[in-house]
């Protein structure tokens, strides 16, 4: 009977640690960067020369703040990517450049980055 008690507690025990330490659906993701908008491109990547023609025409880089990361020669910047697309749902397999970080919101192809810009430099006027 005292050893039923026992197993009992330790297979409560065990199913309690197991709701409180599994990792929750729908718990909000950690991501670094979340106030920064940054634009990742490749230099072979056609689109990626469209949106930087755009931003060249049209000043951007004077108007707005943000970064641009090379990914296709740094490793490290395509990671950053990665975690970046993750964080927004985009799948691996699906995701290309030009891509656009902008405030924990992601913008892929160069249409809606130009959008994107486009809205921006509105609000900055």
């Amino acid at each position: 009977m005292r050893r039923k008690i026992i197993y009992l507690i330790i297979i409560f025990l065990a199913i309690f640690a197991i709701f409180i330490f599994w990792p929750q659906k729908g718990q909000p993701k950690k991501i670094a960067d979340l106030d920064q908008t940054i634009l990742y491109y490749s230099q072979k990547c056609p689109h990626c020369l469209i949106v930087e023609n755009y931003i060249k025409e049209s000043k951007v880089d004077e108007k707005i703040s943000f970064l641009s990361k090379e990914i296709s020669q740094d490793q490290k910047n395509l990671a950053d990517l990665i975690k970046k697309a993750d964080f927004c749902g985009i799948a691996k397999e699906t995701l290309g450049v030009p891509f656009l970080w902008a405030k924990g919101e992601c913008y892929t192809g160069d249409a809606p980055i130009i959008n994107f810009f486009n809205s921006q430099i509105k609000d900055v006027q």
